[in-house]
């Protein structure tokens, strides 16, 4: 197998052997986080925008992808490479890796075959719970996630202070140009985290804000303790 069509045909081989949601019809978002040399990571980027970049354009034509970017890490996590995929239902995302196979050329394969195989990889797959991405909205540098494992009896109810409590600062936060957009990403399979919270930031002064976004306490200071006692455990990343 060429490196170039690591990424997607991971895709196929880790996922094809599981059974199939019930809602397979659901559009999800399968993100691959990769730990490579440091001295790699540029070879990467630059193998996405001369050669990956134009095989997912092909793709989200095909209909087999609706986005695609790659990330790289600022600050915080254990992974310095992320691939994040949005794909129109489950099946997609098992035949993602072979739709991608088809449009390989020789430039890409060869290109793909210099690049630095990551030590150490994680998978996951998400539905999109809930999110605020307006129409023709700009590009944004900056990511910041909070990956979040909530006590799965409490999990329901997060949810609820999330809509209740978090998500009236975020609209007013895209509406004050704060952040470009946000979404809440639910857990379908795979990785440690049930639940993120996904902000896209326009700048790096942008970024002081989001302590305050995140906080219910904002909305509601005698929340801390109920909202605070789900959450088993947290790490916040920033990506660029």
């Amino acid at each position: 197998m060429h490196r170039a069509a690591l990424v997607l045909t991971t895709i196929a081989a880790l996922l094809a052997p599981r059974a199939v949601s019930a809602q397979a019809d659901v559009p999800r978002a399968y993100m691959l986080d990769m730990k490579v040399e440091p001295t790699g990571v540029q070879a990467w980027v630059e193998y996405q925008q001369n050669h990956g970049a134009r095989i997912h354009e092909a793709l989200v034509d095909d209909g087999a992808l609706l986005a695609s970017d790659l990330w790289v890490r600022h600050t915080g996590g254990e992974y310095n490479l992320r691939y994040n995929y949005v794909l129109p239902d489950f099946g997609a995302v098992a035949e993602a890796g072979g739709r991608a196979a088809q449009h390989m050329d020789a430039d890409a394969a060869a290109a793909g075959a210099g690049l630095t195989m990551s030590s150490e990889s994680t998978d996951a797959i998400w539905y999109i719970g809930d999110s605020s991405f307006q129409d023709g909205w700009p590009m944004a540098p900056y990511a910041y996630e909070s990956a979040l494992e909530i006590e799965m009896g409490q999990l329901a109810q997060w949810k609820a202070d999330f809509v209740r409590l978090v998500k009236p600062g975020l609209d007013r936060a895209v509406e004050q140009g704060l952040i470009v957009a946000w979404a809440r990403l639910d857990h379908s399979i795979g990785g440690p985290w049930n639940t993120k919270v996904v902000l896209w930031m326009p700048s790096w002064e942008a970024m002081e804000s989001v302590g305050d976004l995140l906080d219910p306490t904002v909305e509601d200071p005698a929340s801390a303790t109920a909202v605070g006692s789900a959450i088993l455990n947290r790490v916040d990343i920033i990506w660029r």
